[in-house]
């Protein structure tokens, strides 16, 4: 059921105590060098939110600035206080970029404690109407549960995207 005041989803009518969800964001950026762009991010959730701030149609991701580049659900969730620094630079051969995100998340109705950082490098080159990136991703995160890959495992993992625009 959706909120009759737009697109959201309304914790009442879910029975899940009458509590709203909302979260702030802030971020400031540079881009007086030629072909460089810096930023920082900061964002924090309600800690007695019932549902997380993302878009529930795409896995958890979030429109927050401090979104994670592969891992979502963690800036969103309730009582996550999180932050992002970003560097991108355009080398000529290739636009290369570092993104760090670090999210603490604790909240007060559950007992879902978690933290996540990643860093991930990307190069992108377009070769016509074809864009190509190469990520590499490395997680440390700690989920309090059992998954793979989580528990406080660091992982890596590396990603090619091909993307024809058209």
């Amino acid at each position: 059921n959706m909120n009759p005041k737009g697109m959201a989803i309304d914790p009442a009518v879910l029975n899940l105590a009458n509590r709203d969800s909302s979260a702030y964001a802030v971020r400031v950026g540079y881009e007086g060098i030629k072909d460089l762009k810096i930023s920082a991010a900061y964002s924090s959730t309600d800690e007695d939110g019932q549902l997380s701030i993302q878009n529930v149609a795409a896995s958890g991701q979030s429109k927050l600035y401090t979104e994670a580049w592969w891992n979502y659900g963690f800036v969103g969730a309730p009582g996550a206080d999180s932050y992002n620094v970003t560097a991108e630079y355009n080398a000529g051969f290739a636009k290369l970029g570092i993104y760090y995100t670090d999210a603490t998340v604790r909240p007060t109705a559950v007992a879902n404690n978690k933290e996540l950082t990643e860093v991930t490098l990307t190069a992108s080159k377009p070769f016509g109407p074809l864009e190509t990136t190469l990520a590499y991703i490395s997680t440390d995160a700690t989920t309090g549960n059992t998954n793979v890959n989580a528990n406080g495992a660091r992982y890596d993992s590396v990603q090619a995207y091909l993307s024809l625009n058209f």
